[in-house]
């Protein structure tokens, strides 16, 4: 595992054993955000984005709506 994600583990099963403790009698299944991400989460080790296109400067809502419209 990288680094940045065993640290990021590591500070969210902290904040989730002190949120879990806080609401220990909450009758909710996941007591926080961050237990439901440790239970449930899969990490995003590789950035691969696809893009299908490359809009004009300074049409931000033309590119938009062209990208919605655009088939794949």
């Amino acid at each position: 595992m990288h680094k940045n994600l065993l640290s990021l583990l590591k500070n969210l099963k902290a904040e989730a054993d002190v949120l879990d403790d806080i609401y220990k009698n909450y009758p909710f299944c996941y007591k926080s955000n961050q237990r439901l991400v440790l239970e449930h989460g899969i990490p995003f080790l590789e950035i691969a984005a696809y893009v299908p296109l490359i809009g004009e400067l300074c049409q931000c809502f033309e590119n938009s709506l062209q990208l919605l419209t655009t088939p794949v």
